[in-house]
């Protein structure tokens, strides 16, 4: 870590403050603040997702009836091109063949969505606040204060969405809340600067080497996966005639069902912990360069911050996916558990949090992680509504 000597120390007293970790606790506020803002981001865009699943399914039936079809067609809602009675003479343009199918009931992808978009704004005005929230305190120690947005999931679902409050939900709520403050605790707190030099000799660690193959070969076989998967998925959707064939092809989903929806929250989570990481490194660049050591003239760390934003449009990616095909009620908790869990142990043998780990801390801390994935797992029991 640099050390004063090189860089005539901190320039500020608030980054004086910020090496030493006596902010740790402005941190773990700004990331519960922040948490909460991108939960609340979250659930927008799922309702915008589930608003457009029922524009779709409404436009779909009445294209039936306009149709004067007594079955779905065998072909994907919205291939025909044509008039209402689904011939035509005159060839469609690419922009009116799109127009008649979100008019028969294709559903726009979830980019085409206003209010998925003003969803994702609040998901990344969060995912700022947690990024400025990591330049105060380790990430083993912002990562699993963040469970709290599983709290406000089940608020926002209750305040908002009208869902009833049960016992399991106190329970799981309590039991998060237990968790971050065993984690507030006994997390190690102190916190120093790094210049890009000591990040890339911690990239070059055998340990870390070997995190990134796990990571990196883990994450494409689940994605190489889970292709396949959706082809078995398209097929399993699509209402034919001839429904001996259809049915074999739904019971050839079946057993993939569990684990499609188990994929999509875990690359998001894997992947999202990558971008924590990432934006650690990032943000201990920006921190050195405050204190006098300018750490972006080096090409090397603009890559640090390309793979920062990769990562979180990764994250991003397949947890919308996830939603869009899966209840919320299972994809948020599952995802928030990888995220949890990758991101502590990434911390772990990246930036090696846990080396000045006293014997009450080397039990307290993963006490409190697994208070807090136990809440997480209880709140994961919670019913979709009908």
């Amino acid at each position: 870590m640099a050390d004063d000597a090189g860089g005539g120390g901190p320039s500020d007293p608030l980054a004086a403050a910020a090496e030493s970790g006596s902010l740790w606790w402005f941190g773990v506020v700004l990331s519960i603040v922040s948490s909460i803002i991108s939960n609340l981001g979250v659930n927008i865009e799922k309702y915008a997702l589930m608003r457009e699943d029922a524009r779709a399914r409404l436009a779909a039936a009445r294209a039936l009836v306009r149709n004067g079809a007594r079955r779905l067609p065998l072909t994907p809602v919205g291939e025909d091109s044509g008039s209402d009675n689904g011939y035509s003479m005159k060839p469609m343009t690419r922009r009116e063949r799109r127009a008649q199918a979100i008019r028969d009931g294709k559903p726009r992808p979830y980019a085409g969505l206003p209010l998925w978009w003003a969803g994702l704004s609040l998901v990344v005005f969060g995912s700022l606040g947690d990024f400025a929230a990591l330049g105060f305190a380790a990430q083993s120690l912002i990562t699993p204060v963040g469970g709290v947005t599983m709290v406000a999931n089940v608020f926002f679902a209750h305040f908002w969405l009208k869902e009833a409050l049960s016992r399991i939900d106190l329970a799981g709520t309590a039991a998060i809340i237990a968790g971050v403050v065993l984690i507030a605790v006994y997390a190690d707190k102190s916190e120093g600067t790094y210049t890009l030099d000591e990040l890339i000799v911690l990239y070059e660690e055998p340990a870390f080497i070997i995190y990134a193959i796990v990571v990196g070969g883990g994450s494409v076989a689940l994605y190489v996966a889970v292709r396949q998967i959706e082809k078995i998925y398209a097929a399993a959707t699509v209402v034919g005639a001839t429904g001996g064939l259809q049915r074999a092809k739904s019971r050839r989903y079946a057993r993939f069902r569990s684990f499609h929806q188990f994929v999509y929250p875990t690359l998001s989570g894997v992947l999202g912990a990558q971008s924590v990481l990432f934006a650690k490194s990032t943000a201990e660049l920006i921190k050195a360069s405050f204190r006098g050591a300018n750490q972006w003239t080096d090409p090397a760390t603009y890559l640090i911050a390309l793979c920062m934003f990769g990562a979180i449009f990764s994250q991003l990616h397949f947890l919308a996916e996830g939603l869009r095909r899966f209840d919320a009620v299972y994809v948020i908790p599952v995802f928030q558990c990888w995220f949890i869990v990758i991101t502590i142990v990434g911390g772990a043998v990246y930036f090696k949090e846990f080396r000045d780990f006293d014997a009450d801390q080397a039990v307290m801390f993963p006490l409190g992680v697994l208070v807090t994935l136990s809440g997480i797992v209880v709140l994961s029991q919670r019913r979709a509504p009908p």
